[in-house]
């Protein structure tokens, strides 16, 4: 059944409380999904506007203040009709009945959260569309009232609905008026005040100055779970607000007590680049938040984001790798420099050898020229570059220098008797490099003869050095 608007109005101002809700419950099931509206009627939804402001100014019922809330919700939409909502007493009235007007004392000891929820929702959709009521807004002091209960991040009292729409209309206050904005940032502190209800919402536990961890945390190391729906929502609420209220600071300078209150929400930050949400693109737009509010804190309070680790293997060397991997995996420029001829051979012999590698030459296909990755520094020192270490080291003196050719013999002998000790005591195994490039086993008698051939060698070049004299 169709509700006529003239018909609800009729109700409202004889001014019954109970025919008053039946017609609003009506009125609100039926538009509860409308979010356009016939400009015919636009007078008749602002009469229906005053009068439901009108009794909300009276001592109502629970139920019927929840109505003239919905339905005040529903009439926010048309943006053409917000003309009864955005002066100073609607305004006012809004805010009592979300428990953030100023001056309102301590709050009940158990407050209707639905009502303080559709409250919040009305003057959210009345701030957004309208910039009367952002002015009405700031001149009543709505954000001391909303830092008031951002204070009480801690209790538990408040459901996610009031939290969550706190922090938007938190947040379309501070994007939308300079002059909220500064005053969350200066009089009330707001980055310290945030960032304590980031620490909360996250639930997070301090592991000293600049370091935390999730509460619920098991063992160090082991994947954390992804943050529930809810906690996510009202962090990035919190990020987008915090990146109001700092997008100034990197172009000023901040004096000890700051710089301290950046440092800390950095730590939080950090956390939050390494926490996940509830699938990859909750995860991305998380994380998007996070590094966005970090490119408006200043320089120097980002050494927060390096934690110092022990000299473990691990914790010093994986970090670099996995950067290094990612970078030449999409940067041609660093792929070049990971050649082998820059890092030398060295470490990588076993691999070569594996895959038949070190016989020299190329398989047939087409290769990039090897000159092409050649830089002007690396042109200049190849000559002195040692091929195994892959650096510029300085020229040694020949250890065999003034030897005769008896303490030469002598020499190759112990090294092959050194060789042969080890190999037998399976402390090593020496090999050769087949005829396939790949390497075999070297038994013990081939180095007799390793050695057979180098007697020779030496006599032959001895014998050639003889005939020269000659």
């Amino acid at each position: 059944m169709k509700m006529d608007l003239n018909a609800i109005i009729e109700k409202m101002e004889t001014g019954d409380q109970d025919a008053a809700l039946t017609a609003l419950q009506a009125y609100n099931k039926e538009k509860s999904q409308c979010f356009t509206f016939n400009s015919e009627e636009q007078e008749d939804r602002e009469r229906l506007g005053e009068l439901v402001l009108g009794f909300l100014e009276r001592d109502l019922q629970p139920s019927c203040q929840l109505a003239c809330l919905e339905t005040i919700r529903i009439l926010s939409r048309d943006k053409f009709s917000l003309a009864p909502f955005v002066t100073q007493p609607a305004i006012l009235t809004l805010s009592r009945h979300a428990g953030i007007a100023p001056g309102d004392g301590a709050t009940p000891e158990i407050p209707d959260l639905d009502v303080t929820v559709e409250a919040l929702k009305c003057l959210c959709n009345i701030v957004f569309n309208s910039a009367a009521a952002q002015e009405a807004g700031a001149q009543l002091g709505l954000m001391g009232g909303l830092a008031e209960r951002l204070k009480q991040c801690h209790e538990r009292q408040w459901s996610h609905e009031v939290r969550f729409f706190d922090l938007r209309l938190t947040f379309l206050l501070t994007a939308l008026r300079l002059d909220v904005r500064t005053q969350l940032a200066q009089e009330l502190r707001g980055v310290s005040l945030l960032a304590n209800a980031l620490d909360a919402t996250l639930g997070l536990r301090w592991l000293n100055t600049y370091e935390v961890v999730r509460a619920d945390a098991q063992e160090e190391g082991e994947p954390l779970a992804p943050l529930g729906r809810q906690e996510t929502e009202r962090a990035m609420e919190i990020l987008k607000i915090l990146f109001n209220v700092t997008f100034d600071t990197n172009r000023r300078k901040v004096d000890e007590e700051e710089a301290a209150t950046y440092r800390h929400l950095g730590a939080i930050l950090r956390h939050c680049l390494m926490s996940s949400a509830e699938g990859e693109d909750r995860t991305e737009e998380f994380h998007s938040h996070t590094v966005n509010l970090l490119g408006n804190l200043p320089l120097p309070c980002l050494d927060v984001l390096l934690i110092p680790k022990g000299n473990k293997l691990k914790e010093t060397l994986l970090p670099s790798l996995n950067l290094l991997t990612e970078s030449a995996r999409i940067h041609r420029e660093t792929r070049k420099f990971l050649r082998t001829k820059y890092t030398g051979y060295g470490n990588a012999a076993g691999l070569l050898a594996a895959r038949g590698l070190m016989r020299g030459g190329r398989d047939p296909g087409l290769y990039s020229e090897d000159e092409d990755s050649d830089t002007e520094e690396y042109r200049e020192a190849k000559p002195h570059i040692n091929p195994v270490t892959g650096r510029v080291e300085d020229e040694q003196p020949n250890p065999m220098e003034g030897m005769t050719e008896e303490q030469k013999e002598y020499e190759a002998m112990k090294l092959v008797n050194m060789f042969d000790k080890l190999s037998r005591d399976h402390v090593i195994q020496p090999m050769k490099l087949g005829a396939d490039g790949k390497m075999t086993s070297l038994e013990p008698g081939d180095f007799e003869a390793l050695v057979q051939q180098g007697q020779r060698g030496q006599r032959e070049q001895n014998s050639d050095d003889e005939q020269e004299i000659e």
